[in-house]
């Protein structure tokens, strides 16, 4: 497929050329067909590589690339099939990465910048977890770091933080073994979707 000549670029050590790479493969997963083009042409293991790797060919790794990898998993990850391949890649560690980078925050970006990586990652392990109870519960483990993010006061303004957090917690939430965990955080899903989710 076309996306062949672009994934390379991922993996750049320019990180505007990395990032916008990321991004126009995430721009091409409008459909089922052009999401499983992009799964064949190898996208996936480099996508997952930019979660975690702090470094590339010796350059410092850019928030923004980072942003834009979780956000193309989020939209990889609309389709039931991808999802397993996608949390299989680099030893079943993709949720796991997802799940550091809600702490993600460098002393090298700005506030808004550490905080979309926050974002994109909870909207990654929502779509993730969407119809899939393994995934689900796997994801559940960072229920306490939702609610923190959440409940912090600060945060409120933070609006598509915020949604992004809500909208893991709802999904998660619809599972029976992440709605006990959240009955024995007493952490009630519904009532801070009404207080928190800002107009």
């Amino acid at each position: 497929g076309g996306m062949r000549r672009v994934i390379p670029h991922m993996r750049s050590a320019n990180p505007q050329l990395a990032q916008y790479a990321c991004l126009a493969v995430k721009h091409c997963c409008d459909n089922g067909r052009h999401r499983r083009m992009i799964v064949e042409d190898q996208a996936l293991e480099p996508l997952v590589s930019l979660l975690k790797e702090v470094q590339i060919h010796g350059a410092r790794q850019s928030s923004k690339v980072v942003a834009a990898a979780a956000a193309t998993i989020w939209n990889l990850g609309t389709d039931m099939k991808i999802k397993d391949a996608i949390v299989e890649m680099d030893g079943s560690n993709t949720i796991s990465h997802l799940i550091k980078l809600l702490d993600f925050d460098s002393d090298a970006e700005t506030e808004h910048a550490n905080d979309e990586v926050r974002s994109k990652a909870a909207g990654a392990l929502a779509m993730l977890s969407e119809k899939h109870a393994r995934n689900a519960n796997s994801v559940s483990t960072c229920i306490p770091k939702l609610q923190e993010i959440i409940l912090v006061p600060s945060n409120k303004e933070k609006k598509k933080l915020i949604r992004s957090c809500l909208s893991c917690l709802a999904v998660l939430a619809r599972v029976p073994e992440c709605l006990a965990l959240m009955d024995k955080l007493d952490f009630n899903c519904e009532k801070n979707v009404s207080n928190w989710i800002p107009d």
